[in-house]
């Protein structure tokens, strides 16, 4: 298992307990369980991406032939008010969402766990303050030698859950080789890998995640190799 792998994972259990908190019983002398219940709809929150945490104090690491930075989704949590021990009424975007994703006849238990993102990510952006190489000077887009690493629920609920395996789908890619369906809900941290640069060895990445119905969101990651 790579490095950039590990932190997702990482990454993605702390978003886990994020997500759990407003189910906790206020109570810190009773041990709070991992709460489940049956629901026709599998995604029991989403996170509106209203920012973008860099991991880069972790994340950024210079592989044996790549740079590897790493991003987080963050903002507010849209709930669906299901959750049996904190019941309350649901956040007025969670019905247009499960509908939007044909989320309505999951068949099992479900919980809050790995909320993913709301909307589709349309357009990914990598720019750098220096050259790269002799093909992409100060200024010029990146992505189109990037590669995208996401976790992906998109084509589990889109196609009626078809399958059982972690519920996830693990991608490694250009963001143009991904489906619409692998654009949708993607869980936890996202992953943007470059090659390593011919030419400047400092470089100020700025990088922008752009979503359908909804605001880009940019951090900038200082690599210096």
């Amino acid at each position: 298992m790579n490095k950039i792998f590990q932190i997702i994972v990482g990454a993605m259990t702390t978003v886990a307990v994020i997500a759990f908190a407003s189910c906790r019983d206020e109570d810190e002398g009773k041990q709070t369980p991992e709460y489940e219940w049956p629901s026709k709809h599998f995604n029991q929150s989403y996170i509106l991406p209203d920012s973008l945490s860099n991991l880069s104090w972790d994340i950024v690491t210079k592989e044996r032939d790549s740079i590897a930075m790493g991003f987080c989704f963050e903002g507010e949590s849209v709930y669906s008010g299901e959750c049996p021990t904190n019941p309350h009424s649901p956040h007025p975007l969670y019905d247009s969402l499960v509908r939007m994703y044909h989320d309505t006849a999951w068949r099992g238990t479900t919980n809050y766990r790995y909320p993913p993102v709301a909307y589709p990510v349309s357009a990914i952006s990598v720019v750098s303050d220096a050259d790269f190489d002799d093909a992409h000077l100060a200024g010029s887009e990146l992505i189109d030698i990037a590669c995208v690493d996401a976790l992906s629920r998109g084509d589990f609920v889109l196609n009626g859950y078809p399958y059982d395996d972690e519920h996830f789908k693990s991608i490694r890619q250009p963001f143009s080789k991904f489906t619409q369906n692998e654009r949708c809900l993607w869980c936890g941290a996202v992953g943007i890998h470059l090659p390593l640069p011919t030419l400047s060895r400092t470089h100020n990445f700025t990088v922008t995640f752009s979503f359908e119905g909804w605001k880009s969101v940019s951090s900038t990651v200082h690599v210096e190799l």
